[in-house]
């Protein structure tokens, strides 16, 4: 595992985990993917009051020092 990247989500459409570790996620709720400030398809994501990924409980993410998100 990277020491400084636990995840690293693009927000694309999906809830996969682009860093090395393999911390992918589901998307759980209403979620709803649209294109970006670009126009990039998919490349942006909407998350309502109900929707959110759960990326689970790896060992990664017991994080017990300061963290940025």
């Amino acid at each position: 595992m990277q020491d400084s990247i636990v995840a690293h989500y693009t927000l694309d459409g999906t809830a996969a985990d682009s860093s090395v570790n393999g911390n992918h996620g589901t998307i759980l709720g209403a979620v709803i993917s649209f294109a970006d400030r670009f126009g990039n398809p998919n490349g942006a994501m909407y998350f309502t009051g109900t929707g959110y990924i759960n990326a689970g409980n790896s060992v990664g993410f017991q994080i017990q020092d300061d963290i940025t998100i």
